[in-house]
């Protein structure tokens, strides 16, 4: 299985960083130029919109999903089942290699495999399907941030691409794991627990690297997303919290270091 690495050719430290992960192991990879939002002026700029929040895409959010688009490409038109697309900013488990190996077997009738933790709290169902002594696949029913490491199906990247063909529904991410924005009625995106990669800012004791994304992006969705809560949606969330407590499993997917 082929892994797709996107990179911002003026990021060399990112990809420098991202490489050294890659020597010596068994692992075919192929560099993939990410579009940077901070000269792009191609299409979907007027035609996007984050449907959570209800507000447009910013530019840097529509140049990373079409960056994604670039590795779903590869793979709808590769000759491998299965390819793993990383963005250059993770920290890979060092054994994660092995382990990529034996997935394709467990994706036999899986379109999505999250592989990477954003270590927030997440609502997933209980039951849990075994994949190894040390690794179980679970489905999530609330959003998990992050498309940093993923394993996608040739079959899945197929209708993906169809999908977004002419319209960006939401942030790449969204659109991946949120069951809401799959195109595909009888979806199935598990998330890998333990997760084999991590955002390097997100370790604590690690100097990591900020995102290309502006900052800024995540503040307007946060303003927003508090700004909706009032009202009678505020009153409604309160009240579907705890059943959804009873019915479902909050929790914070861990990264394997073993």
């Amino acid at each position: 299985m082929r892994s797709y690495i996107i990179n911002l050719e003026r990021s060399t430290e990112r990809l420098n960083d991202m490489l050294i992960q890659f020597v010596g192991k068994k692992a075919e990879y192929e560099i993939v130029n990410a579009i940077d939002g901070a000269n792009y002026k191609g299409p979907y700029l007027n035609n996007s919109s984050c449907q959570i929040m209800d507000v447009p895409l910013t530019v840097n959010e529509i140049a990373c999903f079409i960056s994604h688009r670039l590795c779903w490409e590869k793979i709808a038109h590769g000759s491998d089942s299965h390819g793993a697309v990383f963005e250059d900013d993770v920290l890979i488990s060092s054994d994660a290699w092995e382990i990529l190996e034996d997935i394709p077997i467990w994706l036999n009738k899986v379109d999505v495999l999250k592989v990477e933790t954003f270590l927030a709290k997440v609502f997933f169902r209980r039951r849990k399907q075994r994949v190894t002594k040390k690794f179980s696949m679970l489905r999530a029913v609330s959003i998990h941030p992050g498309g940093a490491g993923y394993i996608l199906s040739r079959e899945a990247a197929t209708e993906l691409l169809k999908e977004t063909d002419a319209f960006l529904p939401c942030a790449v991410d969204n659109f991946l794991f949120y069951k809401s924005f799959y195109p595909k009625k009888n979806k199935k995106i598990y998330h890998l627990s333990p997760a084999l990669c991590i955002q390097t800012r997100l370790i604590e004791h690690k100097e990591g690297h900020e995102s290309t994304i502006d900052s800024k992006d995540g503040e307007i969705r946060t303003q927003y997303h508090l700004k909706k809560k009032k009202g009678l949606k505020r009153f409604l969330q309160n009240f579907v919290q705890p059943v959804r407590r009873l019915i479902y499993k909050k929790c914070i997917i861990p990264f394997y270091t073993e």
